[in-house]
């Protein structure tokens, strides 16, 4: 099968924040959601009728396969340097979140699929904001961004975390804290998400025991773009800074 000239080109336009001011959400386009060593990132694209995803190989960028559904939902974005999140390590697990067509956001949507053959598994809805972080391994945790104040402070928020096979309200395991996610990198299990404000950290979030740490990042203003390479338990932030973390 092949896609149109329009649609394939549309696929690789960068996503970006639908949010202004803080908080994330969900999009279209953009780099899609994909985790270390698959072979596939899942893309989504609007359609007249709904959503169209598509898993897209990541070094050719040869469209494999596709199928459209009902409802407006994007891969969820986790930084402002277009990075995107929501396959799980082992591949079997992705996670969509409704695009927003209001801000603030007053319910959160997930839909769930098998990104093999694009079969929905299942559906949660959470009143307030919320904006998907991070996939434990196997899918069965969904890491969420809770903006606990929307309104005032769009760019405060803590860590929570849905478990799949014991549904109800997600739970925080970190604490609230004001800054924007302006960067990302993870192995698979660890997820490292540069945040910047009045001061610059690094968020660790260890997916599988749901432990948060938090690193300083000395020595970066609060304006400074970078981005985050990760090699092993070193974290390169910006030219400037290398950090020592926990992980692979």
């Amino acid at each position: 099968m092949r896609l149109t000239l329009p649609l394939a080109a549309a696929l690789l336009v960068p996503a970006v924040a639908h949010a202004s001011g803080g908080g994330m959400s969900a999009n279209w386009g953009g780099q899609g959601a994909s985790a270390p060593g698959r072979v596939y990132t899942y893309v989504t694209l609007p359609t007249e009728r709904g959503t169209l995803v598509a898993a897209v190989q990541r070094w050719s960028g040869e469209i494999d396969r596709w199928r459209h559904f009902s409802g407006r939902y994007g891969v969820p974005q986790v930084g402002y340097d277009g990075s995107m999140t929501g396959l799980s390590a082992d591949g079997r697990v992705l996670v969509l979140t409704e695009i927003p067509r209001t801000f603030p956001i007053r319910r959160t949507r997930l839909l769930i699929m098998n990104p093999t053959r694009f079969h929905r598994i299942e559906r949660f809805s959470f009143p307030g904001w919320y904006s998907v972080t991070a996939i434990s391994p196997h899918g069965r945790y969904v890491y969420l961004q809770r903006y606990t104040a929307p309104s005032r402070d769009p760019s405060r928020s803590e860590v929570v975390v849905f478990d799949r096979g014991n549904p109800g309200a997600p739970e925080a395991i970190s604490a609230p804290a004001s800054g924007l996610p302006t960067a990302r990198a993870t192995d698979g299990r660890w997820a490292y998400t540069l945040n910047q404000g009045d001061a610059s950290w690094v968020q660790a979030l260890d997916t599988v025991t749901q432990r948060v740490r938090r690193f300083e990042v000395p020595r970066l203003r609060g304006n400074d773009l970078v981005r985050l390479r990760l090699n092993g338990n070193r974290l390169r932030v910006g030219k400037t800074v290398t950090l020592t973390v926990p992980g692979a």
